[in-house]
């Protein structure tokens, strides 16, 4: 399983320096440029082509990208062309807001989305059922910023239960904080939470029908009670796929629910900067998002390993 484990962590970091070489190129060939953007229109020749050295701009490619990915490697992205600040300073503390914000709708999603779906599941020629299969599939067609809109109109305006927007720092109070956190997280927990739980509904319906359930029924475990301890496991094996992929939507969807709820996150630092045309800014949020979309792959990969048996054999 250790070999296993370790080809993995070689396919991760294989893939996010070729992930690496596309960014970097795709924005290198974005029209534009980052030392006028620095100085100005009004910049003489000789000031922008100064500036332009001192950005490392007159260097050929592949040794800015070396330079820029050795950076990465430490840590050091960059110095912004707007602010002329380092793009670490302004991206550390809105990662962490996005990632708290994720972290919490994949959490309301997953709350919603497995009991929701194993309900689905098990009462699937009664009519409540068939019900709650059809409220899930209400909710697939519902996008996340519509969502965030009606539960603002309905929570917020009406109800005054919850601000409309903004922000605060965890260390500005948990109650303040979970209040404002409610709203985003549920418009990007609630959509999600549904399309996965048709997922749910059909991996346990897939389950039920193994023969191993029918022989742990024959020995005389109720089929709910068969369910729960020989099936749920295996039913985890594709939903954990799914998961993985609604995890990185939902880490996308972040972008538009903080411009929905003014959130000062990556999502609305990454449209500021790609507003005001700061290329190095951008290419390291960019490359944030790539890495992360890749380490959830890379865990979902690791949890297989450990949840199926066939693959701890193989391995």
């Amino acid at each position: 399983m250790v070999i296993r484990i370790l080809r993995q962590l070689g396919v991760f970091l294989l893939t996010a320096l070729a992930a690496s070489v596309v960014v970097f190129t795709l924005l290198s060939v974005v029209p534009g440029d980052p030392a006028e953007v620095a100085l100005g229109t009004s910049a003489t020749p000789e000031a922008l082509e100064a500036q332009r050295e001192a950005m490392g701009l007159d260097q050929p490619a592949p040794a800015r990208y070396a330079e820029w990915i050795m950076g990465l490697a430490t840590g050091d992205f960059g110095v912004s062309a707007v602010t002329q600040q380092p793009v670490i300073d302004e991206l550390a503390p809105r990662l962490g807001t996005t990632l708290l914000l994720v972290g919490a709708g994949m959490g309301v999603a997953l709350i919603v989305a497995v009991p929701l779906g194993i309900v689905a599941a098990i009462r699937h020629n009664k009519p409540d059922g068939a019900f709650f299969s059809g409220l899930s599939q209400l909710g697939v067609a519902v996008p996340a910023f519509l969502a965030g809109i009606l539960l603002i109109t309905v929570f917020a305006v009406h109800l005054r239960w919850f601000p409309s927007g903004g922000w605060v720092r965890p260390g500005d109070g948990l109650g303040d904080l979970l209040r404002h956190l409610a709203l985003p997280a549920l418009s990007l927990g609630l959509v999600q939470g549904a399309v996965l739980a048709r997922y749910v509904r059909s991996s346990v319906l897939d389950v039920k029908r193994e023969d191993y359930l029918r022989t742990a029924r024959a020995k005389g475990l109720s089929p709910n009670r068969a369910l729960m301890k020989h099936g749920l496991r295996n039913a985890a094996i594709p939903v954990l796929t799914v998961s993985a992929v609604q995890l990185t939507v939902v880490l996308i969807g972040a972008v538009v629910i903080e411009r929905v709820f003014v959130i000062n996150g990556l999502g609305d630092l990454l449209l500021m900067k790609i507003d005001t045309r700061d290329m190095q800014s951008v290419q390291a949020i960019v490359m944030v998002l790539v890495l992360a979309v890749l380490l959830i792959n890379l865990i979902v990969d690791i949890l297989y390993t450990i949840i199926d048996p066939r693959l701890r054999e193989r391995a």
